[in-house]
């Protein structure tokens, strides 16, 4: 198992318990506990998880800006049921951008090559789903985020700032429903979304309920910026 598999492994075990022994994760993973300290090691330097004697837990600044393996395996019938339906929007033919959610990647589950799309992504693993679905996709540049499987940052934005798309898909970490504002914890990302909306013709806002209450630091927009909204519950 690669170490980056390890890591995303020990993130969903952490999510499930709060707390294990180093002694359970070595079992578990079957490898060494020296291997898993040297993981955890690199997890505690990067804000994701805290390390006590003989085991560790998930950091509680570690859930703002949650791993992608961790936000892929949460509310997935929820999220599915989400992104059919904004895959309803999508005609032939379509220029489309698609954010770094995991919401937003279901989409890429019910759409065919016979499409003929044209698809902009800055997350790796969505775009990564596509071309095995025989999609063509188009990456934008950036720094890897390796946690979040995304790029961002100059380049990204730049790029970005060179297409238009007839819709964009869109989610995010939280969303005020008493102020209408759509928050997240990523500076970076929520640039990139605030370029993909003036780039496009119509922005599709994907939300699932237990996102509703949440504040981040990062004002992405209000909802009412948003063409449409898709979510499992009335806002």
């Amino acid at each position: 198992m690669l170490q980056k598999e390890r890591q995303d492994q020990l993130l969903k075990i952490l999510q499930e318990r709060r707390y294990a022994s180093i002694t359970e994760l070595a079992g578990e993973i079957f490898v060494s506990t020296a291997t898993i300290r040297r993981d955890l090691k690199i997890l505690e330097q990067q804000g994701l998880v805290h390390l006590s004697y003989g085991g560790v837990s998930l950091s509680q600044s570690g859930r703002k800006n949650v791993p992608l393996p961790l936000r892929q395996a949460e509310h997935v019938a929820v999220k599915q049921r989400i992104a059919q339906r904004a895959a309803t929007l999508i005609q032939p033919h379509d220029t489309i951008i698609m954010d770094g959610s995991s919401t937003v990647q279901h989409i890429a589950e019910f759409l065919t090559p016979d499409m003929d799309l044209t698809i902009f992504t800055y997350c790796v693993d969505t775009a990564a789903l596509l071309a095995r679905k025989n999609i063509p996709v188009h990456c934008l540049g950036g720094q890897y985020q390796l946690h979040s499987a995304v790029t961002t940052g100059y380049f990204a934005e730049k790029n970005a700032e060179m297409i238009t798309a007839d819709l964009c898909f869109l989610s995010s970490q939280g969303l005020n429903t008493e102020t209408g504002f759509i928050t997240d914890s990523s500076a970076e990302e929520t640039r990139l979304r605030q370029i993909f909306m003036r780039q496009s013709k119509r922005r599709i806002f994907l939300c699932d309920s237990s996102k509703f209450g949440q504040n981040h630091p990062f004002i992405l927009a209000n909802i009412r910026e948003m063409d449409e909204i898709i979510s499992d519950e009335n806002i």
